[in-house]
């Protein structure tokens, strides 16, 4: 009889059987390794939070305004960081800082002032009075033909009275820089941060026609929607219920509730 190579049909192999676990002891050796798997894995990822926490933390700013609401007349310290600054900031003799400064009152013009400063170690500081009758502050910094604003996104505060509040035409004159900017000082374009700071203008002074006619002209748009004429009209009626009585300021009104579709004014 034929037989397969290398087996011994009278003598067979003898066949092992392994012998069985019970489930609860290979149930109770999987949640050993499982527990010695995990006492290994938990430091490495504590340490992964550390990191990723460490490395996603906001930067130190590189201009520090101090104090942050700045009053106006009072005494402001200004400290430039050379931490993530242009090279040509490190290695200049002199740096000065150019301040251009809105005014509050009405037909004054703007001024730049240029500030020189000092250095201290990683920092280059100087202090300043701020003007009386300043209301809003754009800061950049130079040396020589070389110009740090922060890629057209120059530094500015604010500038507010003795209780803290924003002097009259601050939020405004911030909202301008979202929009266009103030001549050579430029902020990164932002329509929404322009509106909200109108409004906030408005909340502080409901009068300031200026502000309120930029926050229309924003809201109308090309193509207004009947929500945003809405809106409009109720802030235009406002102020006409306030100037009625007053032939110099209700002359401004016919064109904006023309402009609403609206001619019997």
């Amino acid at each position: 009889m034929w037989e397969p190579p290398g087996v011994n049909v009278a003598h067979p192999p003898v066949i092992h059987r392994a012998t069985p676990v019970p489930f609860r002891a290979l149930k109770t050796s999987l949640s050993d390794e499982r527990i010695a798997m995990m006492k290994t894995l938990v430091p490495f990822l504590l340490l992964l939070v550390c990191l990723t926490t460490l490395f996603s933390q906001t930067p130190a700013q590189r201009v520090e305004i101090s104090p942050t609401q700045p009053v106006a007349g009072g005494e402001v310290g200004v400290l430039y960081a050379l931490s993530g600054a242009p090279a040509f900031a490190a290695s200049a003799g002199t740096f000065q800082m150019e301040m251009f400064v809105l005014p509050a009152s009405k037909g004054s013009v703007p001024g730049l002032r240029s500030v020189t400063m000092t250095r201290a170690g990683d920092y280059w500081k100087a202090t300043f009075d701020v003007p009386d009758d300043a209301r809003f502050l754009a800061l950049r910094f130079v040396a020589g033909d070389s110009v740090d604003d922060n890629g057209e996104n120059v530094w500015t505060t604010m500038v507010y009275d003795a209780a803290q509040r924003p002097v009259r035409g601050s939020h405004a004159s911030l909202a301008t820089m979202y929009q266009y900017g103030w001549g050579s000082f430029r902020k990164t374009r932002d329509a929404g941060l322009m509106k909200e700071n109108l409004r906030k203008e408005l909340e502080l002074y409901p009068d300031n026609w200026e502000a309120a006619t930029a926050l229309w002209s924003a809201e109308l748009g090309k193509e207004p929607s009947e929500e945003s004429k809405a809106s409009v009209r109720a802030g235009l009626d406002a102020f006409y219920e306030r100037d009625k009585s007053d032939d110099a300021a209700s002359a401004r009104y016919p064109a904006w509730y023309e402009r609403l579709g609206d001619s019997t004014k």
